[in-house]
């Protein structure tokens, strides 16, 4: 079970591209897709004929969607490029810089153009696993920008895909100390893919945004963690009619084909009568990711790993960068890529991880009085019951969280029991859910939101994640 991000430290031990040369590897990449575009133009002379269907679908795009010549061209003095790869730059993964490094960009070059905003897919890195996008926005109005909203990735037959997505804030970038005049705003996309999950030839990426005035604050939104799209942020209604931009994105599978590496660990670890199995270990080109499951007999429910990252034999350390659960029992850890790197060795390694005895992973809650009935212990407290038009906010108090522990917590589960036996989901809100002081990390604020309606009480959550910790030193070799 997996929980928010953890903010955990870059070690900045791996020898990395100078900005020169992922300067030089994104402008191959466009380079590259420039002749693969020639490539295909003199192809669809000969295969234009695809029947009436396919000719509607192409107009239609030709409306909403043009090249971009930022990415389209091979660069040349085109000041955008050089703001890409300060983004790279600025990234704490590692394996996205290394695989920049290593001719691993892809032109994408479309732009969905609106009345008041326009949004841009200048290029791509991707593997099976994963798509990072270079994007830019504009708003046409120079005292406005634009903020993004409920993002979607779909096949080309309007399907949803299971991938999970997160985006930094957007924003002008300076360029040799001065900040860009053509107001636009660019950021990268982290578009994962479950697991078990696939991509096409072809995704469509969709998102609803809104214009904002320059001087506002920008609002932080993050994607629940059981479902990965974003909902409406605080004050945001869900009308029917918000303005969106859609964009495809084709994707050269032929780019990372037979790139894949597995490796059977088949690896147990005990404590306290408490057993893991470290399974399989996927490296591709953008990601690592560990499986493991726990033992159907264990008396704790183990949520996840408090410190468990990847080494290699000079101390390099390649930090998580999130999860997933793939079954009861199982769950997947994914790592920053080493593919690229030039180590000989690669370690798995941890001490804790974040369980608790089944016995008392449930909170119970009475709302209409304001009580909390059962918690796991007493580092969880009850701070307020109020109730807006809306929603109904139940305010805890996390404290006692350990050193070490960087987690922005989320307690409890989104689906409750009633007195009755019935099963409801919590609040779709999509605010803040958990918030902490900076330099007080030991104490957290967790916010659990329900839909106005009359529940009877009390009301039964399971618990999601908590810091409750369990001592399981281990060290497993994967190359």
């Amino acid at each position: 079970m997996f929980d928010q991000q953890e903010l955990t430290p870059f070690q900045e031990n791996v020898t990395l591209p100078p900005p020169e040369q992922l300067e030089l590897h994104i402008r191959h990449g466009i380079a590259q897709a420039k002749q693969m575009t020639e490539q295909r133009r003199r192809r669809r002379k000969l295969t234009w004929l695809s029947g009436a269907a396919a000719v509607c679908l192409v107009l239609l795009l030709a409306i909403t969607v043009r090249v971009s010549p930022a990415f389209a061209s091979a660069l040349g003095e085109v000041p955008g490029l050089q703001l890409f790869v300060k983004l790279v730059q600025g990234t704490s993964d590692q394996g996205i810089k290394l695989a920049v490094g290593n001719d691993f960009v892809q032109s994408v070059g479309v732009t969905d153009e609106k009345a008041d905003a326009s949004f841009t897919v200048e290029g791509i890195v991707a593997d099976e696993s994963r798509v990072v996008v270079f994007y830019a926005m504009r708003a046409k109005d120079s005292g406005k920008r634009v903020r993004l909203d409920r993002p979607e990735v779909r096949d080309a037959s309007g399907n949803r895909l299971p991938t999970s997505i997160s985006w930094g804030d957007p924003r002008e970038l300076e360029l040799n100390g001065t900040k860009k005049s053509d107001g636009l705003q660019r950021g990268l996309i982290d578009i994962q893919v479950a697991s078990g999950g696939s991509l096409p030839d072809q995704i469509v990426y969709h998102a609803d945004y809104r214009l904002e005035n320059v001087a506002a604050e920008p609002k932080m939104v993050r994607a629940g963690d059981t479902d990965p799209f974003l909902s409406a942020p605080p004050g945001r209604t869900e009308a029917a009619g918000t303005a969106s931009f859609e964009v495809t994105i084709p994707i050269d599978k032929a780019r990372f084909a037979s790139m894949k590496r597995t490796y059977d660990l088949d690896h147990w670890v005990e404590a306290d009568g408490q057993r893991i199995h470290f399974t399989k270990a996927t490296v591709n080109p953008l990601r690592i990711a560990v499986e493991m499951e726990y033992d159907s007999a264990n008396t704790m429910q183990i949520f996840d790993s408090v410190d468990m990252r990847l080494t290699d034999e000079r101390g390099t350390v390649w930090r998580s960068i999130g999860g997933s659960s793939s079954g009861a029992n199982r769950d997947i850890v994914y790592f920053e890529s080493t593919y690229f790197h030039t180590g000989k060795e690669l370690y798995l390694e941890g001490k804790r991880f974040r369980a608790l005895d089944k016995e008392r992973a449930e909170v119970v809650v009475n709302t209409d009085t304001a009580e909390l009935l059962r918690a796991p212990d007493e580092k969880l407290s009850l701070e307020e019951v109020s109730q807006t038009d809306r929603y109904t906010r139940i305010s805890f108090k996390l404290k006692g969280i350990e050193e070490g522990d960087n987690m922005g917590y989320t307690v409890l589960e989104g689906q409750f029991k009633d007195a009755s036996g019935n099963l409801h989901q919590t609040g779709n809100f999509g605010g803040v859910v958990s918030s902490w002081t900076a330099g007080n990390q030991d104490e957290q604020t967790h916010f659990v939101y329900l839909n106005n309606e009359t529940y009877p009480q009390p009301l039964t959550f399971p618990v999601y994640n908590y810091p409750s910790y369990l001592e399981v030193p281990f060290r497993i070799r994967i190359e």
